[in-house]
């Protein structure tokens, strides 16, 4: 193929972009990546910027796949290849972004086994690397291990903070009182939906609000903690994609 004078390369070129963008539509991500990589051999002596969507196409079947530091890859070498080619540039900012996320949940679930303290891990940077975006799935994970957390991987300190005091103070309050034994015996007797003597036994109205806010602030932190974590911005729009990404011809 080499070989071939530039006018034949150039035709066979646009014969191979257009079989890996039918094969792209009918959903065979292999054999357009394969097209794609065969299209590749042929620009040889071309100039960067006409190479540089063919690059980003094997970007684009990469990421299909789920390849992404590979897609990145391919990304990162179409904006070389052309500075100007503004879609390759935010899908590599996309795709960066989000393996920074998969590596912080695994982080997380990491430091769940092995025990570690969350906190020495929030407090460290490791759970917000992202400034300005935060991950909806390691909001809910810290808040659902102690509600606050969420909130303050967030950024939002207050509340973290009032979520914290309040869920410390309800859990302070059952320590020391007398209805601790009691009202333990009357959740294990819900949860075993039995009813034995304890779970008959008379506990204070003080002690039945002070369970209710304390599930209930847990639930709340819970559910706030990613709903608050999906609207922060991911990234600053830079404005509209002007340039095709190559799949038109």
């Amino acid at each position: 193929a080499p070989s071939l004078a530039p006018a034949a390369r150039e035709r066979e070129r646009d014969r191979l972009l257009t079989l890996a963008n039918v094969q792209r539509m009918r959903g065979q991500t292999a054999e357009a990546r394969a097209t794609l990589e065969q299209t590749l051999t042929l620009s040889e002596g071309m100039p960067p910027r006409d190479i540089a969507p063919t690059q980003e196409l094997l970007g684009d079947m990469y990421a299909v796949e789920e390849d992404w530091e590979t897609a990145c890859a391919y990304y990162r070498a179409a904006h070389d290849l052309d500075k100007t080619r503004v879609s390759a540039e935010r899908k590599f900012a996309a795709l960066t972004l989000r393996i920074a996320d998969s590596k912080t949940e695994q982080s997380l679930a990491d430091a769940v086994l092995r025990g570690d303290s969350i906190a020495d891990l929030m407090a460290s940077g490791a759970l917000g690397a992202n400034r300005g975006r935060r991950n909806a799935g390691v909001a809910m994970l810290l808040s659902m291990f102690l509600p606050g957390f969420g909130q303050i991987y967030n950024g939002e300190l207050a509340k973290g903070g009032i979520f914290l005091g309040i869920y410390g103070a309800t859990l302070l309050y059952f320590a020391v009182s007398p209805d601790h034994e009691i009202f333990v015996k009357k959740f294990a007797a819900m949860l075993a939906l039995s009813h034995g003597r304890a779970a008959n036994a008379p506990v204070s109205e003080l002690s039945v609000f002070m369970g209710v806010l304390l599930v209930a602030v847990w639930l709340y932190a819970i559910v706030d903690a990613p709903f608050t974590a999906s609207r922060t911005p991911k990234s600053e729009d830079t404005g509209p994609v002007i340039d095709k990404t190559g799949w038109e011809v």
